[in-house]
């Protein structure tokens, strides 16, 4: 029996021409132990066929823009009409584990209003892949500081004006910026990998 959350978690996934990874996202988004309540997702004028494959997943609210803004800008769209009370930013190129909503709401119930996942390399396979992931384990100890935050409650948001739409690109930094300055901690989700 999957247990029902008491948090309602909604996923914003902004889309551009994301067709050949965007299914994969999506299986893995639908596939969470513990289940989100929303899966928005935000496409900027796509020119290859990702409107279809989303279109096959039920229960996506597929938002269509007519031009293709930055990531960010999308986000916000998002963010406005989400009914969730926490929000997490997904990227469209990202797996996650069976139990990452799970991990990710662990720091939720002991009090933060935001957190970050831990990232790892999809399936890795070359040398150079692995090692990369020894280093994420040697970076990820106890003490480390999170630096961005993917997951946060939308009432932070809302009272911090949102995403600040000029810091393109750094947006997540900019996020864990405006976090740390209001007193908060960003929740280290060590067990919730993406890949």
């Amino acid at each position: 029996s999957r247990k029902k959350s008491r948090y309602t978690v909604t996923a914003v996934i902004p889309v551009y021409n994301s067709a050949a990874y965007i299914a994969e996202t999506l299986q893995s988004v639908f596939g969470q132990s513990v289940p989100f309540a929303e899966v928005i997702v935000v496409n900027g004028n796509s020119k290859d066929n990702t409107r279809q494959v989303v279109r096959r997943f039920r229960g996506v609210k597929l938002v269509e823009l007519d031009h293709e803004p930055e990531r960010i800008v999308k986000r916000n769209i998002a963010t406005k009409m989400a009914k969730g009370k926490i929000l997490a930013f997904i990227d469209s190129d990202l797996v996650l584990s069976k139990d990452w909503l799970k991990e990710i709401l662990v720091g939720f119930d002991k009090g933060h209003i935001a957190a970050v996942d831990r990232r790892a390399v999809y399936k890795p396979r070359t040398y150079i892949a692995k090692l990369n992931d020894h280093f994420f384990d040697l970076r990820f100890t106890d003490e480390y500081r999170p630096f961005t935050a993917w997951v946060v409650t939308k009432s932070f948001l809302q009272s911090s004006g949102y995403l600040d739409e000029s810091v393109v690109g750094f947006e997540d930094k900019d996020l864990g910026d405006t976090i740390y300055a209001s007193g908060h901690a960003i929740y280290f989700a060590k067990k919730a990998l993406a890949y």
